[in-house]
């Protein structure tokens, strides 16, 4: 009977990973369709019922995953540890709506309630503990990327590779204009992520030496960001951990990231940009020589990265407590 157990509705990394190294059984419970959420708490509970594990870890989001997690250690006394790391909703204060109202007091009960609540930075953990809660620190680990170079996608010249999903927090724009300043030269922007979801006017308005992949499989998106000369991952949002920093790292690329409190402590080998146009151009538009050191200060980086997270790691170990391994 497994004691420590882990239940994600979503397929993300950092799930599989964690519940790798705090020796969970991972529950993926990825329904589809407009009767997923029902689904997804009939077979989460159905799951608990039937193990009933001691130590129980949860994703949120869902912040629904979370509170019915918390409940469940309320009245089984199981520990309760939620994974948050995108669900704050900062900047939005200012919003009033019924689904808005129903969050936040999920939001408050979860951050209460739970044993622990692992959060990716210290302003996100002085929000939980100002919540009444009790947070630990952990960043992503850095993922090890295997790619396909069967599969490998032809890159021209200097190529920057541009994680995205088109989320409102990404300034695709600014990346587009920064390589219209330089459609002379031979560096070419290559933008991951979906092209259903790209803005039509960016698409029209992308200057030839941008390239939209659309979407790329695990391995050929690990290819493509290990065969790009510089990696480049930027958002407007305040108090984000990035994936794509991460990955970064752990493929020993230049880093080019925004210029965020929270990404310049974390990344120090990275280049930082102020979002605009010019200063999106400027950081790549480097001779061989800043390439070269660009790459060094990286794996520096990297090995700093790496103890810093297991020592963390070593930390909110001990915060769950002796938990028993899987039996």
């Amino acid at each position: 009977m497994p004691r420590r157990v882990w239940i994600t509705w979503e397929n993300q990394r950092r799930s599989i990973v964690l519940a790798d190294h705090f020796g969970c059984d991972l529950l993926l419970c990825e329904q589809q369709g407009p009767l997923r959420y029902p689904r997804s708490v009939l077979a989460t509970l159905a799951f608990l019922i039937r193990y009933r594990p001691r130590h129980l870890f949860v994703q949120n989001p869902s912040m629904l995953l979370a509170a019915i997690a918390v409940l469940w250690g309320m009245v089984t006394r199981a520990e309760t540890i939620v994974d948050r790391h995108s669900t704050f909703l900062l900047g939005r204060d200012h919003e009033r709506s019924l689904q808005l109202a129903v969050f936040r007091l999920l939001s408050r009960f979860t951050l209460r309630y739970a044993s622990l609540t692992i959060v990716t930075n210290e302003f996100l953990a002085t929000l939980v503990a100002q919540a009444g809660g009790r947070a630990a620190v952990l960043p992503d680990k850095l993922p090890n990327l295997v790619g396909n170079h069967s599969s490998a996608r032809t890159m021209k010249g200097r190529s920057v590779f541009v994680v995205s999903s088109f989320a409102d927090d990404e300034p695709l724009e600014q990346v587009v204009d920064a390589a219209a300043l330089l459609r002379d030269s031979d560096i070419n922007f290559y933008i991951s992520g979906r092209k259903s979801r790209a803005p039509k006017h960016l698409l029209e308005r992308a200057p030839s030496n941008v390239h939209f992949t659309d979407f790329l499989p695990d391995d050929e998106y690990a290819t493509a960001m290990r065969m790009a000369d510089i990696v480049m991952v930027l958002t407007t949002a305040e108090h984000t951990m990035l994936c794509g920093c991460y990955e970064a790292v752990a493929a020993g690329k230049p880093l080019v990231t925004s210029d965020m409190e929270e990404l310049r402590a974390y990344f120090s080998g990275a280049t930082f940009v102020d979002n605009t146009a010019r200063g999106i151009a400027a950081a790549v538009h480097i001779s061989e020589d800043e390439l070269v050191s660009a790459v060094e200060r990286i794996r520096e980086n990297r090995q700093r990265i790496d103890r810093e997270w297991a020592e963390l790691a070593r930390r909110v170990e001990q915060s769950i407590g002796d938990g028993d391994r899987n039996a």
